[in-house]
């Protein structure tokens, strides 16, 4: 067996390649336009307990970067007019094109749109 990379988002967040980078709601374990602001803060703060449990071990590094990255989640989220602002921008990111290819919410690679 070879030596991969470490996949931080994959190994602790559950977060396959395919998927990354996450948009928000993904990055928090969050149904997408969540708009339970209790939920939001709930999921943000668990995520952010889980890593700081992984912020002493060999990959801190990774867990202070995953952690910076939750807590620009749950700030954006949290706000009303910086959540509208964002939701507006990842709807027209997930939107089927005219080719009836949909771009994905993060990376942006276009994917074919599963039925």
């Amino acid at each position: 067996m070879s030596e991969t990379q470490f996949d931080p988002y994959r190994k602790w967040l559950g977060i396959h390649p395919k998927d990354q980078p996450p948009n928000h709601y993904r990055l928090l374990g969050l149904e997408l336009f969540e708009d339970d602001l209790d939920v939001i803060e709930v999921h943000a703060n668990k995520q952010m307990a889980y890593l700081h449990g992984c912020a002493t071990g060999e990959h801190s590094d990774d867990a202070e970067q995953l952690l910076n990255e939750i807590a620009a989640a749950r700030l954006r989220l949290l706000g009303i007019d910086t959540k509208r602002s964002y939701d507006e921008k990842l709807r027209a990111r997930l939107s089927p094109d005219s080719s009836g290819t949909a771009i994905t919410s993060s990376s942006r690679r276009r994917t074919r749109k599963r039925r």
